[in-house]
Order: structure tokens, then C-alpha cells, then sequence
């Protein structure tokens, strides 16, 4: 979304992204949803894995210690995409594959395992339900990752 010119192109939606180091003080009192975007070193594309680990050590800490975390917040850790292995699934015309992605709440149960295949739209469907937004493109066709998030 960062990237769509609606929010480019105007002062006020602008207004609303934040660099990193606000996200301590915006945990107190936190938005419906933030999303962090690593940069490339942080996101194991230019870096060596263990800055990606740092990182997420880091910051996944902090924010399972506020407040925000603690009444109720989940933490979604989604991988962009898979550069060995290019199998696809779930929806016609996207190729990709196979991704860590981590779900983190206290409302969940720990170690499960989702055992049918999903994409990221398939997250996008579940935040966009959840806020009871209407499907967007290729999230219309998803299936949500679980009854209720």
C-alpha cells in the first residue's frame, strides 16, 4: 500500500507512515494494524541471515512486551517469497513457493501447523475480514488462514 499512488501522492495519507523508531512510542496507544517493512540488509536479501535474526529478535521482543501485544495484539512474521522453490499453489496464475510465515498471540494454539496450502493473499483476506473490509483482487479468491484471527 505504500506504493499505491493514493497514498503517494497525497500529504495526508503520507502522514501516516512512520519510520521504525516510532513504533516504540506508537505501542503504547497503537493504530488497528502497523506494518513493518524491514529494510533489505534486515530482510535477508542484501544481509547475511543472522542480521535478519537480529532484527527480528529485536523487535518481535519489544513488541511482545508492550501493551499493545499484551491486550489482544497478533504478530505476523511473512517471508516475500521463496527463491528455491518454485512449485506455486493455491491460486491460478501465481508461482512462488514455499514460505515461513509465523503467527504470534496469546489466543493462539502454540506449535500448530497449518496443513493445507495458503498464500499471502490468503492473509489478506483474513486482516481484510477482520476489519470487515471488502476483498481485494486475488484476496477474493483465498481462503483465510482460520475461522476467526
Amino acid at each position: 500500500f505504500v506504493y499505491f499512488r493514493s497514498v503517494t501522492s497525497s500529504h495526508r495519507e503520507r502522514r501516516h507512515l512512520q519510520r521504525l523508531q516510532a513504533l516504540p512510542g506508537s505501542l503504547r496507544h497503537p493504530p488497528a494494524l502497523s506494518y513493518i517493512v524491514p529494510n533489505n540488509a534486515h530482510n535477508m536479501h542484501d544481509g547475511p541471515m543472522r542480521a535478519g535474526d537480529r532484527f527480528l529478535a529485536r523487535w518481535v521482543g519489544r513488541i511482545m512486551r508492550s501493551r499493545a501485544y499484551q491486550h489482544g495484539g497478533t504478530i505476523f512474521i511473512v517471508w516475500d517469497e521463496s527463491h528455491n522453490d518454485q512449485s506455486g499453489c493455491c491460486l491460478p496464475h501465481i508461482r512462488g513457493g514455499r514460505i515461513p510465515f509465523l503467527v504470534i498471540s496469546r489466543r493462539s494454539r502454540g506449535g500448530h501447523r497449518l496443513t493445507r496450502p495458503m498464500t499471502t493473499y490468503s492473509l489478506l483476506a483474513s486482516l481484510e475480514r477482520g476489519f470487515r473490509l471488502p476483498r481485494l483482487g486475488l484476496a477474493a479468491l483465498a481462503r483465510p488462514l482460520a475461522p476467526r484471527l
